[in-house]
């Protein structure tokens, strides 16, 4: 199929491992498969790997992005507005970002102006990072 994975969390492998029982079996399954998983990659920051050098992606995807505590709106919107402006450096011509959120966190199934202000605001700071919000999926 010709797909290239490259899996990324935030912690160092040796605190991943010990939170997340899985995921030292998921790293070696994601390397049996000839792909890579990569420990200690913060989002926010991504063209700043030395390790990723002039690499760039067709998809980029962020899944469940939250700030510790996940309830403080303001550190979620800058961890979302930091992922998509790196992630766009990233990207190939047609490359794509891809964020999965829950129900209501991006913003764009508001009612009112109020609701918009306690979302995650997704469109606004993609628009920012020029990216265009092309589809929205329940």
């Amino acid at each position: 199929l010709g797909i290239s994975l490259l899996a990324t969390v935030l912690e160092d492998e040796a605190t991943h491992s010990a939170v997340y029982a899985g995921s030292a079996g998921n790293a070696a399954a994601i390397r049996s498969a000839g792909h890579r998983a990569a420990f200690g990659v913060d989002a926010t920051v991504l063209p700043e790997r030395a390790d990723f050098g002039t690499e760039r992606f067709d998809r980029v995807q962020f899944n469940f992005p939250h700030w510790r505590g996940k309830s403080n709106n303001r550190y979620n919107r800058e961890l979302l507005g930091g992922f998509l402006a790196s992630a766009s450096g990233m990207l190939t011509e047609r490359g794509e970002v891809h964020v999965a959120l829950c129900d209501g966190q991006g913003g764009s199934s508001s009612t009112s102006l109020q609701q918009w202000r306690g979302s995650w605001m997704a469109g606004q700071h993609g628009a920012e990072a020029g990216l265009l919000l092309a589809r929205v999926e329940p």
